[in-house]
């Protein structure tokens, strides 16, 4: 045989292992490409219609929350309430948009491990007009001290993989139904309020109004500092601790007291207060009807009930 066509043999044997090696690589490269998808849902909060959580502690009792133009319902067993609109929004943005950080197990054996199995895990159930658009697991959630980072373990439930993604997810979601509830009493811009009017036992009854850039209490000129702070106090108003046993018309021994609020760009709003001779206290708004807070802790009561000696200085 001539030394060209042995060269030229040898050129070929190369060529041939090289398209193997490279064809190699590239199946293994689209193997992996297979096992870790780095963006796990792809979807944007205006196609969700309704999220359903499951919890352990709720014995994975559905806690539903369903859009309804801006506003959110939250059904959990025979109750439905308002549902925190600024929470469900965020939930759906989040889960819209859940990106792999890394791949940490491929098998079921592993799910316990990580809180993210049937019987561990936090379900949700993100649904959109007329198809579901992610079944997730949330597990539990780690932090990294090197880094000064936390991520949270999940499982999309079709999937034997448990990924890692940014942020503590898991706390959002593991939380009783309160929680999830809209806690509003007033939200406005305190640069749109033009008059405050309150009624109080004994038909004591005072107003403030705003004429031009000063606040006038009748016809005395309010002191500036102290009725910002009090706009500044009322503007985003909320309530911590739901009072649903309190019944209005059944509270004779409760005392009433009135705080209507005007303004621009805004509905009129009216938050009534209540308050017994033991100093319980008692508050709800017209933005959240039929929901009431216990307002004897934090001062919340007297944040909104302050007396006409508050707005000339003499602050109560």
């Amino acid at each position: 045989m001539s030394k060209k066509r042995t060269n030229s043999i040898l050129v070929v044997v190369f060529l041939v292992l090289a398209v193997a090696v490279v064809s190699n690589q590239l199946i293994k490269s689209k193997k992996g490409e297979r096992t870790f998808k780095s963006e796990l849902t792809a979807f944007s909060a205006d196609e969700v219609e309704s999220i359903s959580i499951f919890t352990k502690a709720n014995d994975y009792q559905p806690m539903k929350m369903t859009r309804s133009g801006d506003n959110w319902s939250l059904n959990f067993g025979d109750k439905t309430y308002s549902a925190d609109p600024d929470m469900a929004s965020n939930i759906a943005n989040d889960l819209g948009r859940l990106k792999a950080t890394r791949l940490v197990a491929n098998k079921k054996d592993r799910w316990d491990e990580f809180d993210v199995s049937d019987t561990t895990g936090v379900k949700v159930l993100v649904e959109g007009e007329k198809d579901p658009l992610c079944e997730v697991f949330i597990g539990r959630f780690s932090y990294n001290q090197n880094s000064q980072k936390a991520s949270t373990f999940v499982r999309l439930a079709e999937d034997k993989e448990v990924y890692s993604v940014e942020g503590y997810l898991g706390m959002v979601f593991n939380r009783d139904v309160n929680s999830f509830r809209n806690k509003s009493l007033f939200r406005g811009n305190q640069n749109d309020l033009t008059r405050i009017s309150f009624q109080y036992p004994g038909d004591s009854a005072f107003t403030i109004n705003k004429q031009e850039n000063t606040w006038m209490l009748g016809e005395l000129e309010a002191d500036s500092t102290a009725t910002v702070q009090y706009l500044s106090g009322i503007s985003y108003l909320i309530g911590s601790e739901f009072n649903d046993d309190f019944d209005p018309t059944a509270a004779t021994s409760y005392q009433s007291f009135t705080c209507t609020v005007e303004g621009n760009n805004m509905a009129s709003l009216i938050l009534t207060g209540y308050k017994d001779e033991d100093g319980n206290s008692v508050i709800g708004s017209s933005l959240n009807p039929g929901v009431f807070f216990n307002a004897s802790s934090g001062g919340l009561f007297e944040k909104v009930f302050k007396g006409p000696g508050h707005f000339i200085g003499a602050i109560e």
